[in-house]
């Protein structure tokens, strides 16, 4: 997926568990229950899906929810919604299916992106391929269903989703100026609102800290407590105060987009080592004083569909969940969840 002029680091995952592998499907995006009790993902090969829930700790039955006979393009992203919803894409069609089973409903077609609001009731999407090849869109959708909303923009313009308010209530969003099949020029920053009205330049917002970001800022995640801004500029993770404050450096060598902060808006997770042939997830304080790298096993290799996946937290912050192959070669992909603070590592699908 391209992202304007930014560097992105895309890592292929294979069907049926990749080259040289045996018959065992892959495991594919994960996310948690809103109470933390299960996990939810794919298992993936080349014909076919299902969509499973597993329990989030120790031992129990995988709880088969849907499947279906079209693997195309399923299932990334899926996210655990509000009211007993899993949302995921697959064919370009985002699907909102019951947690407890049944017959998913088409919420959008023509997408291959969303996000979820903070209260987990809002899907925003790209409208369009994602692939920098064409103008895209972004819209909003509520879970449940309904009609989808597509924010207007110039015909000549390119939007790509980048992250809400921590209230919730904004859709944050870079818009490009799209010429010959691509993106030129400097971007802009902008903000809608989630019940209706004209998109404006996020600097004409009002939404907290946004006078502190510097030209560049991409992929804007606030905190959610609202002190905090985190974004990409370059190659570099920073992090500025919306007291307001100056921006700070957590990473160097980012190469990809992937990062998520904590539910207490104390951590900052992301993939830490993109650019090594062995990948793990680390842990940063926004004052970047203290970092945690989650394993150093090095048979197990950190994995994400996609460069714009962010780290998944559980609802409580005591653990994230991610993909990862263990093992030389091309073994099945696997679901692992691992401690905050690097503890409990364990396979859970």
């Amino acid at each position: 997926m391209i992202r304007g002029s930014a560097v992105v680091v895309v890592v292929l995952v294979f069907a049926a568990g990749g080259v040289g592998a045996g018959t065992q499907p892959d495991a594919t995006s994960p996310s948690w229950s809103p109470d933390a009790g299960q996990v939810a993902f794919a298992y993936v090969d080349s014909s076919k899906f299902r969509i499973v829930a597993a329990p989030a700790v120790g031992s129990g039955p995988i709880r088969t929810i849907y499947a279906a006979r079209n693997a195309d393009g399923c299932c990334d992203p899926m996210q655990w919604g509000a009211a007993g919803r899993i949302l995921f894409v697959t064919n370009y069609t985002l699907m909102s299916l019951p947690a407890g089973g049944g017959k998913p409903t088409r919420l959008f077609s023509s997408t291959p992106w969303f996000i979820l609001s903070p209260n987990r009731e809002v899907a925003a999407l790209t409208d369009g391929c994602g692939c920098g090849h064409a103008p895209d869109a972004v819209g909003l959708v509520n879970i449940s269903g309904g009609k989808p909303r597509v924010i207007a923009k110039p015909a000549k313009a390119s939007d790509e989703i980048d992250s809400f308010s921590p209230d919730g209530t904004e859709l944050v969003f870079t818009r490009y100026r799209a010429v010959n099949d691509g993106p030129v020029g400097q971007p802009i920053l902008m903000a809608a609102h989630i019940g209706g009205g004209a998109a404006v330049p996020l600097s004409k917002s009002g939404l907290l800290g946004s006078a502190s970001l510097p030209a560049g800022a991409r992929q804007l995640q606030w905190s959610p407590d609202g002190h905090w801004i985190a974004f990409v500029v370059g190659l570099k993770l920073e992090v500025v105060s919306t007291a307001p404050g100056t921006p700070r450096v957590l990473a160097t060598h980012f190469g990809a987009d992937a990062f998520s902060w904590s539910p207490d808006s104390t951590l900052l997770a992301y993939d830490c080592c993109s650019n090594k042939p062995t990948r793990s997830l680390m842990t940063v304080d926004p004052q970047g004083t203290h970092r945690t790298v989650l394993w150093n096993d090095r048979s197990l290799h950190y994995l994400n569909e996609d460069s714009l996946d962010w780290p998944q937290w559980s609802p409580d912050g005591s653990k994230l969940v991610f993909m990862a192959r263990s093992g030389p070669g091309y073994p099945p992909i696997q679901i692992w969840t691992v401690g905050a603070d690097g503890s409990g590592l364990a396979r859970i699908g």
